[in-house]
């Protein structure tokens, strides 16, 4: 499995060194080393101002993946505010769950879901992605579902309970 990775980014506000980039990896082999161009070493950073953060992620077998994130001033930052336009229902699940959209707009392209170890568990494109999905038999905990549209992603935490 190739490494791969997908970032979660939060603008900072007007005048504030607020924003904060959460880096998700999967693929290669754990433990993952995270290196960022301002000298951080975990997967998310925080108290940034805007401008671009660069990360490389290292896995254990020495292969390395970089990628560049950009955060933004929040009054910069134009479009509908996704975290309140896509959810998933229920969250947390006992076992299944679905994604709602309303008026999001440019459109939903593909969702991939991240089991615990923080690989890929699940990818869907198209209008799969507003099937329902199915985590029985998983173990509980917190996944990641990384939604992407034509305007950008995001990450949505979905906590499994185990329990009906």
């Amino acid at each position: 499995d190739s490494l791969e990775v997908l970032a979660q980014i939060q603008p900072s506000g007007s005048g504030q060194n607020n924003g904060s980039v959460i880096a998700f990896v999967s693929g290669g082999c754990n433990p993952y080393s995270y290196l960022w161009s301002n000298g951080a070493t975990v997967a998310e950073i925080s108290g940034l101002a805007p401008g671009e953060y660069c990360l490389t992620v290292t896995d254990c077998e020495g292969c390395t993946r970089t990628g560049c994130y950009l955060v933004e001033n929040a009054s910069s930052v134009s479009g509908p505010d996704a975290r309140r336009e896509i959810s998933l229902s229920p969250n947390p699940a006992s076992g299944t769950f679905r994604i709602r959209v309303t008026e999001f707009a440019p459109g939903l392209l593909s969702a991939v879901l991240y089991d615990l170890n923080g690989r890929v568990a699940e990818r869907r494109t198209g209008p799969r992605i507003m099937d329902e999905w199915d985590l029985t038999g998983r173990p509980p905990g917190t996944y990641w579902m990384t939604l992407a549209t034509e305007a950008g992603a995001v990450v949505i935490p979905v906590v499994l309970t185990g329990r009906p």
